[in-house]
């Protein structure tokens, strides 16, 4: 089967302190990607998480990365600061060394 990509864009991201049904919990986001084959990537919208002029970007790489049980540093960054600064896309492919127990 060939890889395929899943893109996940949930309104405005991952849990924060206050969930909304516009976030998504890590353990939901742990289910889908232990559910992706080897090769397939997930790619993950993330929009800026406050506004106090504070660095959100490597805070919320961290728990997507967490998340899905890589180590951190291990996803990858997208953004496009000249048309949004306020969005980042977090993605990562999953090998074939990954089992089921790691992304738990």
């Amino acid at each position: 089967m060939a890889p395929g990509i899943l893109f996940h864009e949930p309104g405005t991201g991952l849990s924060s302190r206050n969930p909304t049904l516009d976030h998504v919990l890590d353990e939901e986001l742990g289910d889908v990607w232990r559910e992706l084959q080897p090769r397939d990537v997930l790619v993950f919208y993330q929009h800026q998480t406050n506004r106090n002029g504070q660095p959100w970007i490597p805070l919320k790489k961290e728990q997507f990365e967490r998340a899905i049980g890589l180590p951190v540093g291990a996803a990858k960054l997208a953004t496009a600061d000249k048309i949004a600064r306020d969005v980042a896309f977090f993605y990562a492919e999953k090998t074939r060394l990954e089992s089921p127990q790691q992304a738990r």
